[in-house]
Order: C-alpha cells, then structure tokens, then sequence
C-alpha cells in the first residue's frame, strides 16, 4: 500500500516533481501501470507499446525478476537442506 502513490497508480509520474518521477521510476511496478495507463487511458494497443520499447523493457524487467526471486528460492532451500533445517 506504501508504493501505490508513488508508482502512478494514484496520480500519473508525469505530474510529480522531478525528483518524486525519478524515485517513482526505481519502483519495479511503475513500468506496469504505465503501460497499463497508456492502454485503458490513452488508447494504446500492445503494438503501439511494443513500438515505443515499453511493452519489451516490461517483459524483460518480469523475466529479470522472476529469475531472480527463483535463484533466492533455490538458494535459501539449498542452505535449508545443508542446516539441517529442512527435511523429511
């Protein structure tokens, strides 16, 4: 609920002060609801967000994340079995 403000969910990032739109752009979500503004607000079809490089730095930033949080899991489940702390 902390990050709804500040990623463009509430106000577009366009209409914060600079320094606010350039933290709102370190938020991983605020690349999301852009491209979701720009379809249900502006009319963008997927085409037109794909054109711009919106729709592939999305793709690519979820592909990242989603590594990322499968290399955590794996790597915490690893120490589990090697602490003895997860078994049968």
């Amino acid at each position: 609920m902390m990050i709804l403000p500040v990623n463009g969910t509430i106000v577009p990032t366009e209409l914060f002060p600079r320094w606010l739109e350039l933290i709102a752009k370190l938020a991983p979500t605020t690349l999301g609801i852009g491209a979701v503004r720009r379809i249900l607000v502006d009319g963008d079809s997927l085409a037109d967000l794909w054109g711009t490089g919106t729709l592939g730095w999305l793709v690519l930033h979820t592909v990242l994340l989603a590594a990322a949080g499968w290399a955590a899991y794996q790597w915490q489940v690893g120490r589990a079995l090697r602490d003895g702390r997860l078994g049968p």
